[in-house]
C-alpha cells in the first residue's frame, strides 16, 4: 500500500531538509514505525509496520488482505504514523506523517520484496 497526500506536524517544505530526507530516514533509519487507523466506531487502533520504500510521491508498506489493519485501511483510506530514531530522550527525534492510503499493484509488490529480501522468507512461510 502507498501513503500519499501527506501532512506532517511541520510542513516538509518549511524545513531545511527536503521531503526525500524524511522519507529516506523513515525507510532506512527507522524502518519500523507505529501506525494508527480508526476502527468501525472511530476509535484509534495502532500497530507496528515496516516502511519498505519511498519515492517523491509517498511511502510504501505491506499488509495482508486478511488482517484487520488491511480492512481498516480499505474502509477509512487514511493513516497516521510515527517513527522514532535514537536511543535516549535527549538524542532522539520523531517523524510523524498522516495521509491518504491507496492500494498498489503487483509491480510495486515485487519491487518491495526485492528491496526487502527478508520479506521473501516471510511470504513463503505460513505461520499457525
Amino acid at each position: 500500500m502507498k501513503i500519499s497526500e501527506m501532512e506532517s506536524t511541520k510542513s516538509f517544505q518549511e524545513t531545511e531538509r527536503g521531503i526525500e530526507w524524511y522519507f529516506s530516514c523513515l525507510v532506512s533509519e527507522m524502518h519500523t514505525v507505529i501506525a494508527a487507523t480508526a476502527d468501525d466506531d472511530g476509535l484509534p487502533v495502532t500497530c507496528a509496520i515496516d516502511i519498505m520504500d519511498s519515492d517523491r510521491l509517498g511511502l510504501y508498506f505491506l499488509t495482508a488482505r486478511g488482517k484487520g489493519f488491511y480492512h481498516r485501511l480499505r474502509k477509512r483510506q487514511f493513516i497516521a504514523l510515527t517513527g522514532v530514531h535514537g536511543k535516549g530522550t535527549m538524542s532522539s527525534f520523531a517523524i510523524s506523517v498522516r495521509g491518504h492510503v491507496e492500494e498498489t499493484g503487483p509491480d510495486i509488490l515485487n519491487h518491495l520484496i526485492e528491496r526487502n529480501r527478508y520479506m521473501s522468507f516471510c511470504l513463503s512461510t505460513t505461520l499457525y
